[in-house]
């Protein structure tokens, strides 16, 4: 591959004509490996604001097809209707603009080249702009979508958050079941988070939605998942907790237990970026008062969350995110304009949030 000695010069061919289309898909490849929503939820393509949202509940009929004599051909009518709820789908736009200035960044991309070119010395910088640039772009998409699919409240007032309900409003909300852990849970405390996770899941077992059981995942900040996997792989009852992962011939050299492969009861932990989201909207954050220890600004963000414990126990796919019907999920373009001396690189989608029914159970702090 040709190389390239001036980043100007790298970064046009970027987003030449000729090149654009490939960065545009290497930039959509890369959200969608990073986003990886089957983790999460379910993706729903081709849906608009106002479409109907419908869940089909399994829940089983027993008292259903009456007797008949069979002495005639009359059939009375069915005495049974499928349960299942409804709503409709909000698509909303979320996009900004990166800029790249031409006088700026050479200094603060070429920082980085020699690190790269150390490990991948065959590359050129050109291979090294577009593995940048895709992974910036990618990242801002992947992360902040992440965030709006979980944390998102119309009722606030910060653009990056306020577009539409996400899953965890509509958990508070909803249909489903609540458990309440005391106030002042320590989220550091494995033991305590998974006695909480037996609670709820003991009660999805006897709930409403019971047949889905066997179909649910929890859902927990990441905290709370290494708090977990730390404390099994330092207690001498195991019972109930597994993982697809052990290796036996390892067991004296690596715990058994991690955030990534830890399962319970047969349940898949998700891990969840909560608080480290969380952390970033001054509104999710609790504010000093007036008389409050520590010398903080009365009314100013204190760094702790109003809503420090997160979990939820439901079957994935009751989560539900949406893509319209005429774009994928995601946006990107990109273009130079000679005026500014600037690159900008376009990022954004069109998105919406649903939780299709009433079958979870929310694990959250009392009073929250």
């Amino acid at each position: 591959m040709t190389e390239w000695t001036n980043f100007s010069t790298a970064l046009d061919d970027v987003i030449s004509s000729e090149q654009v289309g490939l960065f545009s898909t290497l930039v959509s490849t890369k959200t969608y490996d990073k986003l990886d929503a089957k983790n999460f939820g379910f993706l729903v393509e081709g849906v608009r604001t106002g479409d109907a949202v419908v869940n089909m509940i399994t829940n089983p009929s027993y008292n259903a097809i009456p007797n008949v004599s069979g002495a005639n051909c009359d059939i009375t009518s069915c005495d049974f209707e499928p349960d299942y709820e409804g709503g409709n789908w909000e698509i909303v736009m979320a996009e900004c603009r990166y800029p790249v200035c031409t006088r700026s960044a050479p200094k603060k991309f070429m920082a980085l080249y020699q690190k790269y070119k150390a490990i991948n010395p065959g590359d050129s910088e050109y291979d090294f702009i577009i593995e940048q640039m895709s992974d910036i772009i990618s990242d801002i998409l992947s992360n902040s979508l992440v965030a709006k699919l979980f944390l998102s409240n119309q009722d606030l007032t910060e653009t990056t958050i306020n577009g539409v309900d996400g899953w965890i409003e509509q958990w508070k909300d909803g249909s489903g079941q609540t458990l309440e852990v005391v106030n002042g849970f320590d989220t550091t405390d494995g033991q305590a988070w998974y006695e909480a996770i037996i609670a709820g899941l003991e009660k999805f077992e006897t709930g409403t939605y019971k047949a889905l059981a066997d179909q649910t995942a929890i859902l927990i900040d990441e905290t709370g998942a290494r708090a977990i996997s730390n404390w099994l792989n330092s207690a001498d009852n195991l019972k109930g907790v597994d993982c697809a992962c052990y290796d036996p011939d390892g067991v004296t050299t690596a715990n058994r237990f991690s955030p990534s492969n830890l399962q319970i009861a047969g349940h898949k932990i998700v891990p969840v970026p909560y608080a480290e989201m969380a952390m970033q909207f001054d509104e999710l954050q609790n504010v000093y008062g007036a008389s409050d220890p520590g010398g903080g600004v009365e009314g100013e963000p204190d760094g702790t969350l109003i809503d420090p414990v997160f979990a939820v126990i439901t079957p994935l796919d009751n989560n539900l995110i949406g893509a319209p019907a005429d774009k994928e999920l995601e946006m990107n373009e990109s273009f130079y304009d000679n005026k500014d001396r600037t690159y900008y690189f376009d990022a954004g989608y069109q998105y919406g949030a649903v939780v299709a029914s009433g079958a979870y159970v929310l694990i959250t702090e009392a009073g929250a």
